[in-house]
């Protein structure tokens, strides 16, 4: 088992990061975990100050590893989560952080019919969305990095209250 982990680990990494060694790599993606995760906890900190909390049980962070964002409008916005049966009487906020590298990240959600219900395209490295779900359903997480100076490591987190 634990042999089975090291494997998904070492896959994982180098799903990140093509080239150079297995320890150059596994730097490079603490690294901008780190970055990431710094941004992100200033975000938590705020949410928590506004009432939100995790939910126990929930899955209630994410990550993706976003492509170069170019700033000429066309970066593709990439799914990351799919939120199930959220409860309308509950208020959602949504966060994201991006690493170092990170100049304009955006993100938003959607409904079941792939309406637009939030979203957060102001120009920085974090982003923040608040809403509170129409109905009982479905909701997909989307980010996109609309400008920076290479791709990069993107970590979220999902709050209610």
């Amino acid at each position: 088992m634990r042999m089975l982990r090291m494997a998904m680990l070492a896959a994982i990494g180098f799903s990140f990061l093509q080239g150079g060694t297995a320890a150059a790599q596994e730097q490079e993606v603490t690294k901008y975990g780190k970055q990431a995760m710094e941004s992100l906890g200033n975000l938590l900190d705020k949410a928590k100050k506004d009432g939100f909390v995790m939910e126990p049980k929930k899955t209630t962070m994410f990550g993706a590893w976003l492509p170069l964002g170019k700033n000429v409008g066309n970066e593709e916005w990439v799914t990351v989560l799919t939120l199930f049966n959220m409860d309308p009487n509950k208020q959602c906020r949504i966060v994201a952080a991006g690493d170092n590298d990170t100049l304009d990240l955006d993100l938003r959600i959607l409904d079941t019919n792939g309406g637009v219900v939030v979203t957060d395209t102001k120009t920085d490295r974090e982003s923040e969305v608040t809403f509170q779900p129409r109905a009982q359903q479905n909701y997909t997480i989307q980010m996109r990095l609309y400008n920076s100076k290479d791709n990069c490591l993107c970590m979220g987190a999902i709050l209610v209250k």
